[in-house]
């Protein structure tokens, strides 16, 4: 939700309790140029809403010379951080290399660039998520069409991976319920269930997502100890491979394990022999059947056969 007015805010987090919802977002939409960012509160509503309430800042791109802006406090105590690029090159860079949360754009006209299919798998592979507002679709039938426009390339491309739909309410009369946003999910090209995350699983990721941004480095060496064995040890393990284990006097016993895994090889040796053979006296018997005389050399394997 986004609004400035304390009276207005006390109102949409009533009605958001009233509709069911569990967790809310206070939004503070910034251009970075030529402005501060102030500083997130939110103890306030949290106590008085009974709602799990965060705030999320919302930075207009239209320079990249500003992007230092977000790494660096008040903007890193923001719980969420989105960011809205205004051309193709911003857009590319929010995708591949800008830590981020949610990619929010303009739904309420034409974007001054092509949504393209590489830019945007990338940004799903780093978990980053895309915005789709509801609230342009009640303000005027232009913005509708933009909106529905934007809604489906976004589904196109993301084929409703990494997909949120919000209100961006301004009044409570802004609002609906998340059954209502599951249908309007519908409307944008969306199945049941892939709505229904965008609504519910895709919103609790995306907290999940910021909490590891901000708690996590970007990468982690982890240094494991390696003790070393002492030299009756290390040939009590070589005995042991070899099959043989000393037993502290003196004396070399066979290993249990390599024993029995010795004897079960022979005996599968064995079985295998004895059906070879088996199937070799009833292929004899058989040619015997058909009037052939078989003589074996003493001395060799090699057999004659005699036809009759």
């Amino acid at each position: 939700l986004e609004s400035d007015n304390h009276f207005q805010v006390e109102q949409i987090l009533s009605g958001l309790k009233k509709l069911g919802y569990g967790t809310a977002a206070l939004v503070h939409t910034l251009e970075l140029v030529g402005h501060v960012v102030p500083a997130p509160s939110t103890e306030v509503w949290q106590s008085k809403s009974g709602l799990n309430v965060y705030t999320r800042l919302t930075a207009v791109l239209s320079d990249q010379s500003h992007l230092h802006v977000l790494s660096q406090d008040p903007a890193k105590s923001y719980d969420l951080l989105a960011v809205q690029p205004q051309t193709d090159k911003l857009f590319q860079q929010c995708c591949g290399s800008l830590e981020v949360d949610i990619i929010a754009l303009d739904m309420t006209q034409r974007l001054p660039f092509y949504l393209k299919p590489p830019q945007v798998r990338q940004a799903i592979d780093r978990g980053i998520h895309f915005e789709i507002l509801y609230r342009p679709m009640i303000m005027d039938s232009t913005a509708r069409r933009y909106t529905i426009s934007t809604a489906l390339d976004l589904v196109n491309l993301t084929k409703g991976k990494n997909l949120i739909i919000s209100s961006g309410a301004l009044k409570p009369i802004d609002l609906r319920s998340p059954y209502d946003v599951i249908n309007l999910g519908l409307l944008f090209g969306l199945n049941g269930a892939v709505a229904r995350r965008a609504v519910l699983d895709n919103c609790r990721a995306t907290l999940l997502h910021s909490q590891a941004r901000n708690s996590t480095a970007k990468g982690v060496v982890s240094v494991a100890k390696v003790v070393r064995l002492k030299m009756d040890e290390q040939s009590k393990l070589q005995q042991q491979r070899d099959g043989s284990v000393n037993d502290g006097d003196g004396e070399v016993a066979s290993s249990p394990c390599v024993a029995s895994g010795y004897s079960s090889g022979k005996k599968r040796k064995r079985r295998h022999r004895q059906s070879m053979e088996q199937g070799k006296s009833v292929f004899d018997s058989k040619r015997a059947k058909h009037g052939e005389k078989i003589r074996v050399d003493r001395h060799g394997d090699q057999e004659q056969t005699v036809a009759d």
